[in-house]
């Protein structure tokens, strides 16, 4: 099994809006930290909010934004200690709370996490506000992880009635009606969010995904076929588009859609295409159009990575590794996850177990023991 996408941190992401910065001696670094944290450099982040913590160690906020730096660097102790030390601080701190709900959301202890939310919501101002939003929408997330369904699809109904991001919680709520095994109201959501974005692909390949993965995609296939009505104008609508016809077994179609996106400049119609070539055994093809990439400046850990993907795929796991290593060497964090998880898969490949062993221990503790990592070494250890 390959990863392409890592979904660990999206659970922990926070905007800069709520990271706020206070008129103190350790502003200065406080707010380089913010800056920091906004670029994506969540270590140097964390060092800088640390700094200001060592000038004031009496201001909670610094504790809370460190926190979430912790959060992002996938250092949930460290992040719990920081809101625990706010909230000694100061005890009616909303901003603690809120972020030891997203420590439990993070390491899936969501009845702890709903508590931490409501006492984040029951402290927040009486005016409902954007901070409440937020806090409703994860509440629901950890509500959804603790099966508690009908209390989720409360909490997404009072969010799309307060006008909030309806097509996201109406999508959000419907993936809760499948779980809960109700498709008519499931299927009522999933087209209410389409009715507000109609020309949104993300949107028709998201539905079709879950519906897929909870054994309904004959009805995400409905869902696919409506999205080619759309009117692809733009090369990266167009790319979009070919991933549809993907989907639907259309591979020769979908082909002549990325070729005439890539060609346009879009860079991610020529991993789709690259891809596409991949699934239908072209693999000289897909590789050619990987280094035509890495030709053109356009060079990436992402690349690496699928470039190791394809070797592994026809059984040259050396090259593979070396594409892995040439990866990682790029320090680009998005990507580290997929390739140190593919290191370890390729390892697998090759029946070198103790060396996949090792690996996925590895990748567990830098990154996540979500459930497939849990079983892959689960596996592992009987070989």
């Amino acid at each position: 099994m390959t990863r392409k996408i890592w979904m660990g941190a999206v659970l922990c992401a926070v905007t800069m809006g709520i990271l706020t910065g206070c008129s103190s001696s350790a502003d200065k670094s406080n707010r380089e930290g913010m800056e920091k944290y906004q670029a994506g450099d969540y270590m140097e982040a964390s060092r800088l909010f640390g700094q200001a913590i060592s000038q004031d160690n009496e201001e909670p906020e610094y504790y809370v934004n460190q926190g979430m730096a912790h959060i992002q660097l996938h250092q949930c102790e460290e992040a719990k200690e920081n809101f625990m030390k706010a909230l000694e601080l100061d005890q009616e701190y909303v901003m603690a709370y809120r972020g030891m709900g997203l420590v439990c959301l993070a390491t899936e202890n969501y009845t702890e996490s709903i508590d931490y939310f409501n006492q984040a919501i029951a402290h927040s101002d009486r005016t409902i506000g954007e901070l409440d939003y937020d806090l409703i929408g994860y509440r629901a997330e950890a509500e959804t992880g603790a099966k508690r369904y009908a209390e989720a699809i409360t909490s997404y109904t009072q969010l799309i009635d307060l006008g909030v991001d309806k097509t996201g919680h109406y999508l959000k709520r419907g993936l809760v009606y499948v779980k809960n095994n109700q498709m008519d109201p499931a299927l009522e959501d999933f087209s209410a969010a389409i009715h507000e974005e109609p020309d949104n692909y993300v949107l028709y390949l998201e539905i079709y995904q879950n519906l897929k993965k909870t054994g309904n995609e004959e009805s995400g296939i409905q869902f696919l076929n409506q999205a080619l009505e759309i009117d692809a104008k733009t090369d990266e609508e167009m790319a979009m588009r070919g991933q549809v016809l993907v989907l639907l077994n259309r591979q020769e179609e979908a082909v002549e859609i990325f070729q005439q996106a890539a060609e346009g400049g879009c860079m991610e119609a020529s991993f789709m295409l690259a891809k596409c070539y991949e699934d239908m055994g072209k693999y000289s093809d897909a590789e050619m159009v990987y280094q035509t990439l890495l030709a053109k400046g356009k060079e990436s850990a992402k690349v690496y990575n699928q470039l190791a993907i394809c070797k592994m795929k026809q059984g040259d796991y050396d090259k593979a590794l070396t594409m892995i290593d040439q990866g990682i060497s790029m320090e680009e964090s998005d990507a580290l996850p997929d390739l140190y998880w593919n290191e370890a898969m390729i390892y697998e490949a090759k029946k070198d177990y103790i060396q996949a062993y090792e690996k996925l221990k590895a990748y567990g503790e830098m990154f996540s023991y979500e459930e497939d990592t849990k079983k892959e070494i689960a596996f592992l250890k009987t070989r």
